[in-house]
């Protein structure tokens, strides 16, 4: 064992399993094991509202509260999913009736990558209205 893992070991509270592999004629082994870590002291609380209504929640320093709404992400994202389960559907029977289905594939790769773009430009937003 390499001297620069000893000390981790050492520290160790568990060790959880241990796997073995042989690769390229070597032995690998990977072991899991549970280390005791402080519990971490947060300068600035942040709250994350799950049903989407109050997308962020935090207060500063000196008591400042900021929220930031997710109502629109949420509406849109309800009508997104709306979407594509219409288009799923119309794809499973064209699928079935062994018909071309690109346009619909199309359609379903536009809509995914209009959410995830979406779903990032709101999270970099949030995070440069609370810096």
């Amino acid at each position: 064992m390499p001297d620069t893992f000893k000390a981790t070991l050492a520290d160790a509270v568990a060790i959880d399993s241990m796997t073995v592999i042989e690769r390229d004629g070597r032995l690998l082994g990977r072991v899991v094991v549970t280390l005791r870590v402080p519990a971490p002291k947060g300068m600035h609380p942040v709250g994350i509202d799950l049903n989407a209504t109050n997308a962020l929640v935090a207060v500063d320093s000196d008591g400042v509260a900021l929220f930031i709404s997710g109502r629109d992400s949420k509406v849109r994202n309800i009508r997104t999913r709306k979407t594509r389960r219409r288009l799923q559907h119309v794809l499973a029977i064209r699928k079935a009736q062994k018909q071309d289905m690109r346009s619909v594939r199309r359609r379903l790769k536009r809509l995914g990558r209009k959410q995830r773009n979406r779903t990032r430009t709101f999270c970099q937003q949030v995070a440069a209205k609370s810096a």
